[in-house]
């Protein structure tokens, strides 16, 4: 989060009359990473980082942006779920799909059955983390009662379920061509787009 504090101590320095003159060296670079501003300027700039910081849950930096940027309340809205959205994203990057796919479902319980793509996606975190904890019986199961008729439907979804179910016919499955299923980043993908759909579900 450096990038966004030192994108606040720019935005100090020039509320308080002190201009980009003032701003710290390493706060300007910090700026100068973000890219060019968006057309609308830096009130449309705020509104990207804050909508950034709400899809990810950051909660308690959404809540210090919304008031060092001075966005209104209404620029906000969705942060009412936020303990929610929390809660979401940290079983989905500890692992716990089905914990997450309940809260989801809870929370907003047409989005999965609306975005069965998600639902996919969801459902293969689930089977990697079947996967990667060794257990292969009930990886099997799971596989077979939840993926396998989506597969038959969607030729996509039978790629990425042959590929995760090819995970079983290693001894060591991180060693295997298809280890990016284990990947952190594999679990952060999944994170992401649950989040920004539960995001585009509440507008």
């Amino acid at each position: 989060m450096s990038i966004l504090t030192d994108y606040l101590e720019l935005q100090r320095n020039a509320s308080s009359g002190g201009g980009a003159q003032s701003a710290s060296p390493r706060a300007e670079d910090a700026l100068s990473g973000l890219g060019a501003p968006p057309p609308g300027g830096r009130g449309a700039m705020n509104r990207l980082i804050m909508n950034y910081l709400v899809t990810e849950g950051f909660k308690q930096a959404a809540e210090k942006f919304q008031e060092e940027s001075g966005l209104p309340p209404a620029g906000a809205a969705e942060m009412g779920d936020m303990d929610g959205r929390i809660r979401v994203r940290e079983a989905v990057q500890a692992g716990r799909v089905s914990e997450a796919v309940a809260l989801v479902q809870q929370m907003h319980p047409e989005l999965l059955d609306d975005d069965r793509r998600l639902f996919f996606l969801l459902q293969q975190q689930q089977l990697i983390e079947l996967v990667r904890g060794g257990q292969v019986e009930e990886a099997l199961r799971f596989a077979a009662d939840h993926l396998a008729e989506r597969g038959e439907e969607d030729p996509a979804v039978l790629e990425e379920l042959e590929r995760t179910m090819a995970l079983l016919a290693f001894e060591d499955p991180t060693a295997s061509p298809f280890a990016d299923l284990l990947s952190t980043s594999h679990r952060q993908k999944v994170r992401y787009l649950t989040l920004d759909n539960f995001t585009s579900d509440c507008h």
